[in-house]
């Protein structure tokens, strides 16, 4: 199977990954989690920065992760009887996260559209800049990172999300999302594309090559 290596953003000035432009920097990922435990306490325990982190990256920054994973743990709290106790965990919660997150992302656009005010991602980004031209670089880079990312189908969207931004394997996103290996890449590769010519364009517009 070829070697996949992460996509990364060029811009005047700032070269780096995409997940470098989040809110929320990457640390040491955990293991996918194993099946086992149906109680909600005990799942939360276990599974709770797992959901925080999808949240985090599908949500993007207009969205409050905290009320995902909290609408999240009300979902299981009130679904954990329809799922079979030797049933992997891992890919149900991810489609609840998933399924939440995208729901709230696109509210938050509709309510924005609806108010008149534009989606301006960069306001809600973290600071982390030395400087205030560094700020400055950092917040716009993100606004186009997450501008680029929403254009994309939620297939799409989530492949690149779960390969760029948390590392994940092929083989470890199909087993998450429930889907083929084969589908996995194929979504990752159109995926990557169409990112890059949202991301292109989007750069055009700013008068950046």
């Amino acid at each position: 199977m070829r070697a996949w290596v992460p996509l990364r953003v060029e811009r005047p000035g700032l070269d780096c990954e995409i997940h470098e432009h989040m809110a929320h920097p990457i640390g040491a990922r955990s293991q996918l989690p194993q099946p086992g435990t149906r109680d909600v306490g005990e799942i939360f325990r276990r599974y709770g920065r797992d959901i925080e982190r999808w949240a985090s990256r599908l949500g993007g920054p207009l969205v409050d992760s905290d009320d995902v994973v909290q609408d999240v743990f009300a979902v299981v709290h009130r679904r954990i009887g329809e799922i079979q106790v030797d049933a992997p965990l891992a890919g149900w919660l991810y489609k609840i996260t998933q399924n939440i997150a995208t729901t709230r992302r696109r509210r938050e656009r509709l309510r924005r559209w609806l108010q008149g005010s534009s989606s301006d991602y960069a306001e809600h980004m973290a600071a982390p800049g030395p400087s205030p031209i560094d700020e400055m670089e950092r917040r716009e880079a993100a606004l186009d990172v997450y501008s680029a990312l929403d254009r994309l189908d939620e297939k799409y969207r989530s492949a690149v999300i779960l390969f760029e931004i948390e590392g994940l394997s092929g083989e470890e996103i199909a087993e998450l999302t429930g889907r083929p290996v084969a589908t996995v890449w194929i979504h990752l590769h159109r995926g990557r594309e169409k990112f890059r010519r949202h991301y292109q364009k989007l750069l055009a517009k700013r008068g950046q090559p």
